[in-house]
């Protein structure tokens, strides 16, 4: 094998160019790689396709397509909603299996059992905001500036009522949030339709036959009480220390 020393013809540098056929190349070999891409590139762009519209299959929409390969058959959205599509269908093949259900069923558990606290969190914030427009931080506010109780009756959350916890009250038709409200409460203004008029008139008909206690009554009830307790006190035997 013969080594010679040429000049690359495009950058001008000297390199060794060994050759068995005595032929001393024109390039480097940086050079030729180049030339060769750029070679490439023109072929390309003088043998290219041009561009031609291409449709979405389900909803239409115009794509751009540059013509290499195949052209596209959904545009991103209509292409999101057929992924989730399959994958729902694919779901469903896999939950046909009783292994399979059964094995999601614990595994669920599982998660919920570890982040018990934290899916509650999302599970509020999720149905205060959807139901109400307001966040779990607006209800913490409000429950604070009416000091933890109802806003009618000024009592605290019965035990054992929907975690112990106060209720959103709202109006149905404006869907303006009004109060925080204990379940009986709510219950209360629910029954009556949330008409002023049938609260006032059930206010007036209990006044009606609300029992009146005199003073003097109050009085003789509470005399024979304090003798029985002063009674009690004197059959009581003395305690020596």
């Amino acid at each position: 094998m013969i080594v010679r020393k040429a000049v690359c013809g495009a950058c001008h540098q000297s390199f060794t160019a060994p050759n068995s056929r005595g032929k001393i190349p024109v390039r480097c070999s940086p050079c030729t790689v180049e030339y060769g891409r750029a070679k490439g590139r023109e072929w390309s762009a003088a043998h290219r396709r041009p561009k031609r519209p291409a449709a979405c299959i389900d909803c239409g929409t115009e794509l751009p397509y540059e013509g290499r390969g195949r052209p596209p058959l959904r545009c991103i959205p209509c292409l999101a909603e057929w992924a989730n599509v399959d994958a729902r269908k694919r779901y469903h093949a896999r939950m046909e299996n009783p292994d399979n259900r059964q094995r999601q069923r614990a595994n669920g558990k599982i998660r919920y059992r570890q982040n018990a606290e934290k899916l509650r969190e999302i599970k509020l914030n999720s149905h205060y905001k959807y139901k109400y427009g307001i966040t779990r931080a607006d209800r913490d506010r409000m429950l604070a500036e009416q000091n933890g109780l109802c806003r009618i009756c000024g009592k605290p959350p019965r035990p054992g009522h929907r975690g112990d916890r106060l209720q959103v009250d709202h109006c149905h038709t404006t869907k303006q949030v009004r109060g925080l409200l204990c379940g009986h409460c709510n219950t209360m203004i629910g029954l009556a339709g949330e008409d002023p008029k049938v609260l006032l008139a059930a206010v007036e008909y209990l006044a009606q036959y609300q029992p009146v206690v005199s003073v003097a009554a109050s009085e003789a009830t509470s005399e024979p009480e304090e003798q029985k307790e002063n009674e009690l006190c004197l059959s009581s035997p003395a305690r020596t220390g």
